[in-house]
């Protein structure tokens, strides 16, 4: 499941990452010109995380620190080290690998202090590599809400929650949570499916639904269902 939220997050980049070999289909690129996301994520366990994702041109690596420079031309330099995950390509990386001229998406958990710290750099072509290993990010996550903003410097709200579907009565997904939440997206012809064949295949599927705030209404723009077990 951790491979669906972090595709989640990195679809609304128009990285396009996949959720693993399950699905017959790779998710194609979405929302091009998305340049940097920041999101509040919720865990089973109660306790919340702020991320932030920024997508761009490596410019500067090294003495603890990368640099990439957004195609809405802001500059972001966040700090660096040995624990970070790297991925080149899709496969497993260090450090080392990661050159100047290469385009990579940044992944950094901010503390409460404002301190951010590195935890995944995927750089190279493909950005995700099926069948290659994870990075445990977003491992233990329910929902994120995430800003998404795009070159022309404009923003569009998503949600993101995984469960299990209970209900697609009317064209809405119903969906109850680890948590025990219940919520509910809308769908319309620009909602895209992943792992399920029909939106009445997902009841009793476990999935993650990606949501858009339109006109104060909740519409999904991804599901990724499950494979059965």
């Amino acid at each position: 499941m951790r491979k669906l939220i972090l595709a989640a997050v990195a679809i609304p980049l128009a990285l396009g990452l996949s959720a693993g070999p399950a699905l017959a289909t790779e998710p194609q690129p979405i929302l091009p010109g998305a340049v940097h996301a920041d999101g509040t994520w919720g865990y089973q366990d109660g306790h919340t995380e702020h991320h932030t994702a920024d997508y761009g041109l490596i410019v500067a690596v090294g003495n603890g620190s990368i640099t990439v420079v957004r195609s809405d031309l802001v500059r972001v330099t966040l700090p660096l080290s040995d624990p970070a995950c790297i991925r080149v390509g899709g496969s497993p990386a260090s450090i080392d690998d990661l050159h100047r001229g290469m385009r990579a998406v940044v992944f950094a958990q901010v503390a409460a202090d404002g301190t951010p710290t590195t935890r995944v750099v995927r750089a190279g072509t493909p950005l995700v590599r099926w069948g290659q290993p994870g990075c445990g990010l977003f491992s233990g996550a329910i929902h994120g809400d995430v800003t998404v903003t795009y070159r022309d410097a404009s923003t569009r709200s998503y949600s993101v929650d995984r469960g299990q579907v209970s209900s697609v009565d009317g064209g809405d997904i119903v969906m109850t949570r680890p948590d025990g939440s219940q919520v509910m997206s809308g769908v319309d012809r620009n909602t895209r499916f992943y792992g399920v064949r029909s939106l009445g295949g997902l009841v009793g599927r476990n999935a993650l639904v990606v949501s858009e705030d339109v006109a104060g209404a909740s519409i999904a723009r991804i599901v990724l269902a499950m494979p059965v077990a």
